[in-house]
């Protein structure tokens, strides 16, 4: 079983022939995998290399010999996509959103787990909704409250947030059912490199993160909280949202070694730098573990 491309008839002109090409990444080099006939409006692609992932693929028109490249279209080859909705209701397989975990709630760590795993002292905030998503490819579960405050460091030692520029490290594993996730704080970019330590409102993969995730599905966002603004500038959150703890910071997916900054952490300027010691709310997100960093 593959994923399956569908496109609308193009035009009254018959078309030569239709190429198929297939990404790993988003901007990665095109590999074509299939020439079909002109007439065609769907392919199915049985010949993805691996599992549980995103692939991108661009439908390319042949006429009178010439090519011409639709955009690319993400699509998950994932025979099993976890708990809760099985189909992308809003968006998709870049930046999507399944639904609301009903009975599958159960089906995903509790925040006591996570704090026997972790050994950490949780709050006292038990969530009372769990919303699945899919972010840069990555299926997450995000519980709508925070476990609890901690500093940078206790992160770290937690294994809920990596070191900066380690990608690969590890984070908190925990198994429940026939299912396995990561359990994490949310990242602020798509980019993981220092060259993305910028003004949040600079950087658009932002706009396509896990922590755009967690806003959207916490806060109502609205116009006239215009002094805290995020992301592409047209969207804003007010202080007065319950995401926010009292120190008015809430822990992002990566940890510099010295100072906390936009990547990090939800502050206004990549310029600001703040002591180890601050204690931050902790969101969480589980993702769906499929044994790949």
């Amino acid at each position: 079983m593959g994923v399956k491309l569908t496109w609308q008839n193009r035009g009254t002109v018959p078309l030569d022939s239709i190429r198929i090409y297939r990404s790993a990444t988003k901007t990665g080099d095109l590999v074509l995998i299939d020439t079909i006939a002109g007439s065609a409006l769907t392919y199915e692609d049985t010949t993805m290399p691996t599992t549980n992932r995103v692939y991108w693929y661009v439908v390319a028109s042949v006429l009178n010999g010439n090519e011409t490249l639709g955009a690319r279209t993400p699509l998950g080859h994932f025979p099993d996509t976890g708990p809760g909705p099985k189909n992308i209701a809003i968006g998709d397989w870049e930046f999507g959103y399944f639904g609301e975990l009903t009975a599958d709630m159960a089906s995903v760590p509790t925040f006591d787990e996570v704090a026997s795993a972790a050994g950490l002292n949780r709050s006292a905030d038990t969530p009372t909704k769990v919303r699945k998503w899919v972010v840069g490819g990555k299926i997450i579960y995000i519980p709508n409250a925070a476990i609890g405050t901690y500093t940078q460091p206790n992160m770290l030692t937690y294994k809920l947030m990596k070191p900066f520029n380690s990608d690969s490290a590890a984070v908190l594993s925990i198994g429940k059912g026939n299912y396995g996730f990561k359990v994490r704080i949310p990242r602020s970019s798509n980019v993981n490199d220092t060259a993305a330590m910028s003004d949040i409102n600079g950087d658009s993969s932002k706009y396509k993160s896990e922590l755009w995730a967690l806003f959207a599905h916490h806060v109502n966002l609205d116009a006239a909280s215009e002094a805290s603004r995020y992301f592409k500038g047209a969207f804003r959150l007010g202080d007065e949202t319950s995401i926010y703890s009292t120190s008015g910071r809430i822990f992002l997916g990566y940890a510099n070694a010295t100072t906390y900054n936009a990547l990090i952490w939800s502050q206004w300027s990549s310029t600001s730098s703040y002591p180890l010691s601050n204690s931050i709310a902790a969101y969480l997100v589980y993702e769906l573990d499929f044994g790949t960093t």
